[in-house]
């Protein structure tokens, strides 16, 4: 959180590592979580994108909150959270923004991650921790992603390969379709088994956002 990137003396690299991939608002997010917004928010939301997608596709999102349906394009969900501006949206940039890993990290991670890391073992994504990464501000990242995204509680040293992608990004200067990839995150909670119901803070947010819930 802010407080803690004060502390440590590091908030303008960090803000610079989430400016570089377009997540800068992500950041200012802080909103309580209740139980039953997020019950009713992942018991209805759908993600599906067809063989042949744009970021304009309709209605590839949807869910329903505080008793109203939603149903949106990614650019729509991304304007929706605050991500990006209507401006924003219409500009080369954000049309290709990546909705998924691209061919250069693909190709490469193995690479990367000994370029990345002080780890004399090949990139693992079950096994590899941060604490390998060479910069400390990637090191607070990775730490912030894991409980601010990935919402893991256990294991949050490891460092999961969509981490390792935004990292990678952050130091390329590669832009990261959020609303996408939030989606894509809300999505596996619904296909893992006895997956905790996280990202709340998030949801509430949205919530306000959408104009159903005021606090």
């Amino acid at each position: 959180d802010k407080l803690t990137v004060m502390g440590l003396g590091i908030r303008e690299e960090v803000e610079q590592m989430f400016t570089a991939i377009g997540w800068r608002p992500y950041l200012d997010i802080f909103c309580p979580a209740f139980v039953e917004l997020t019950r009713e928010f992942y018991s209805t939301f759908e993600f599906e994108l067809p063989t042949r997608y744009t970021v304009e596709t309709p209605n590839v999102i949807r869910f329903r909150l505080m008793g109203r349906e939603f149903n949106f394009s990614i650019t729509q969900f991304n304007l929706a959270f605050g991500f990006i501006t209507r401006e924003y949206a219409e500009t080369r940039e954000y049309g290709e923004s990546a909705c998924d890993y691209i061919e250069p990290f693909l190709s490469r991670y193995r690479t990367v991650w000994e370029d990345m890391s002080t780890d004399r073992h090949r990139y693992d994504p079950s096994r590899s921790r941060s604490s390998f990464l060479k910069d400390p501000n990637a090191r607070y990242v990775q730490r912030f992603l894991a409980y601010s995204y990935s919402g893991r509680k256990d294991s949050s040293g490891i460092l999961s390969r969509p981490e390792f992608f935004f990292i990678w990004s952050m130091k390329n200067n590669i832009k990261v379709n959020l609303g996408c990839w939030l989606a894509a995150q809300f999505q596996t909670v619904l296909t893992k088994k006895n997956k905790p119901l996280i990202l709340g803070s998030y949801i509430t947010h949205l919530a306000i956002q959408l104009g159903v819930l005021n606090l």
